[in-house]
């Protein structure tokens, strides 16, 4: 009996042989994927804080460049204007450094002072003799101040003759009001009429009326005195022209108000961290706040 003991301790000492070679092979399989998955987690969770971060800086950097426009921190607002549209600064926040942009917000025909472009000649035969043409300047104000605005009456002659000029009127919108003196032009005799909510000023060239050749223009100025609130302003009023081209009767031409909008109080905000950045659009008056637009990128 004692002959197979010695056998069957063999096989039992390969059974435990081959059992810990499976365990091994096992533990390699499974510890290698288990490490990885652990510090892929680990990865995960410090990119995810980091991100988190960046967002706060950014929202931070934010958060500052409204509070220095909302109270004209270091004479911002002051500063910022067409001739100074740009304001760059950083901001460092839970260590990182948030380079910022702070911009008045500029809209379409903002950026083009001066004479607008007078359009194409029209055909002859259709009966269009003049045109005219509103711009007012400046294209960007600060809220919550009272600004004068420049309003320049463009008059172009198509015809084929001199026409003569008998008045211009122009209905102004409600609150400005018209700066005395202000008019340059031909010699005319104003009349100013307070309508319901509005001004209405007639300017009524004097002998000998003013022509215009074919194809001259004649520019008309004055002013206005507006205080200004957050927004933009679209209405300038409408105007009217009465003239006389040769061989008709009088004409009158309606003309509506600028198509440039004037941006009030209102100033972009830029920011960026890495690849986390935010855009902002906000209107700031008398040390109020209003976020138009808030976008993450």
């Amino acid at each position: 009996m004692t002959s197979g003991r010695p056998e069957r301790m063999k096989r039992e000492r390969g059974s435990a042989l081959i059992l810990v070679l499976i365990a091994l092979s096992f533990g390699a399989l499974t510890i290698v994927p288990a490490l990885n998955y652990t510090n892929t987690g680990r990865n995960a969770a410090r990119i995810s804080q980091e991100h988190l971060l960046r967002q706060y800086a950014n929202d931070g950097a934010v958060e500052y460049s409204l509070w220095k426009l909302a109270y004209n921190v270091d004479g911002i607002v002051d500063t910022l204007g067409l001739a100074n549209p740009s304001h760059s600064t950083s901001v460092t926040l839970n260590g990182i450094t948030v380079p910022t942009n702070i911009d008045i917000a500029l809209f379409n025909g903002v950026e083009s002072q001066g004479d607008p472009e007078l359009p194409p000649f029209p055909p002859i035969e259709s009966g269009v003799h003049i045109e005219g043409l509103l711009n007012v300047t400046p294209k960007w104000v600060p809220c919550g101040q009272e600004h004068e605005l420049t309003y320049d009456i463009h008059i172009r002659n198509y015809g084929t003759s001199s026409v003569g000029l008998g008045d211009v009127s122009q209905i102004l919108p409600p609150v400005p009001t018209y700066v005395a003196g202000s008019f340059v032009g031909p010699a005319a005799d104003l009349t100013e009429a307070w309508v319901t909510d509005h001004w209405e000023l007639l300017w009524d060239f004097t002998p000998p009326r003013p022509r215009i050749d074919s194809g001259g223009t004649l520019l008309i100025t004055f002013r206005i005195t507006v205080f200004v609130g957050e927004g933009t302003v679209n209405d300038f009023g409408t105007g009217v022209i009465h003239y006389q081209a040769k061989g008709t009767e009088q004409i009158q031409l309606n003309y509506g108000g600028t198509e440039d909008p004037i941006a009030i109080g209102l100033y972009d905000i830029t920011t960026r961290a890495g690849t986390f950045g935010i855009l902002a659009n906000a209107a700031i008056c008398e040390s109020a706040v209003k976020l138009i637009s808030y976008q993450i990128e």
